[in-house]
């Protein structure tokens, strides 16, 4: 495969090491001067470690670049590749009338699909950390024509930025969607959001918007507060965004979790344009609402690579071990 069509961060490994292949032992990896950021890099297997967190997944299934709040946060970030499009919404109670969505992570989700199935299920993205969680996004239309995201996703999750307490990880089962922001919410304060994300346009924005190189993004920011109620449906009504990682009385601060969608929408417009004609599916031209189902191996602190492990070790910091995220 052709350097320039690998992930940067996989281009750049495998141009100071060669072909990628697991390390006896980790390695410092130095950035370029033009793309260092603070910290440092290590490759271990199919895992990147990137600063104070950890990108996760096979090296050809690399995660796209995050928006730098994402990055500038302790956690961890795990490619999902896209699994299907279809009319389907799992956590409605009538599937039959759901508009159609993107599908990514679990091979197996569909309307009739069960926790325990999906927990036996199969990620489309292989190699790396098995995680067989899915989200969901609603279609993007452009001038009448459906738009097929990219087919590799990431979902990161994360402690979030400036934030001191601790987080725990998401409940087993947990269903929830990322509400769109109300009317007149300040730019930097939506839940999910259009930008760009090659720099041409920094704004975030509630429609599709043109970029300069033909790649708008879509970012959605799960709520990050649950007052310990789980219905095994939607679980929406049981969550709350923090404010500033604070999370009202009787609530429990989980780790923030975000999705990055990148979409091919080639425009002449210039760049952070609203898209003529772009609709979202069931929404009109407002933005999305992504849907998480916690559909990973829980487990406990005593199991590697488990989601309990790799919040607790990655985001939260409540668990010491040498690798990935803390390797020096």
């Amino acid at each position: 495969m052709p350097d320039e069509d690998l992930h940067p961060i996989e281009g750049r490994l495998r141009a100071s090491y060669g072909r990628l292949r697991a390390p006896a032992t980790m390695r410092r990896y130095e950035e370029p001067p033009q793309h260092r950021r603070p910290g440092f890099a290590l490759a271990l297997g199919g895992i990147v470690v990137v600063g104070a967190g950890v990108l996760i997944g096979r090296m050809g299934h690399g995660p796209a670049p995050l928006p730098p709040s994402v990055v500038a946060s302790s956690g961890f970030s795990t490619s999902t590749c896209l699994a299907a499009t279809r009319p389907e919404d799992p956590i409605t109670v009538a599937p039959a009338h759901s508009p159609v969505h993107d599908f990514f992570g679990n091979k197996d989700v569909s309307a009739n699909a069960t926790y325990e199935g999906m927990l036996r299920g199969t990620p489309v993205c292989s190699g790396g950390i098995r995680s067989t969680a899915s989200f969901w996004t609603p279609q993007l239309s452009v001038a009448g024509g459906g738009v097929t995201p990219q087919s590799v996703a990431t979902a990161t999750y994360h402690r979030g930025p400036g934030v001191a307490d601790t987080v725990a990880p998401p409940p087993a089962d947990l269903r929830m969607r990322a509400s769109v922001s109300p009317a007149g919410t300040p730019a930097d304060q939506l839940h999910t959001y259009w930008t760009c994300g090659d720099g041409s346009d920094k704004t975030h924005h509630v429609d599709p918007v043109a970029c300069a190189n033909g790649v708008a993004w879509y970012v959605a920011d799960f709520p990050d507060c649950w007052d310990g109620i789980l219905t095994h449906r939607d679980d929406s009504q049981h969550m709350e965004y923090s404010n500033a990682g604070v999370c009202i009385p009787g609530s429990k601060r989980i780790v923030e979790i975000s999705l990055t969608v990148r979409y091919s929408v080639a425009s002449a417009l210039p760049a952070g344009t609203p898209l003529t004609g772009s609709v979202i599916a069931g929404a009109g031209t407002i933005s999305a609402q992504a849907v998480f189902w916690n559909t990973w191996a829980q487990g406990d602190d005593a199991q590697p690579f488990s989601l309990t492990w790799l919040v607790d070790a990655c985001a939260a910091k409540t668990l010491v071990v040498e690798a990935p995220c803390d390797p020096s």
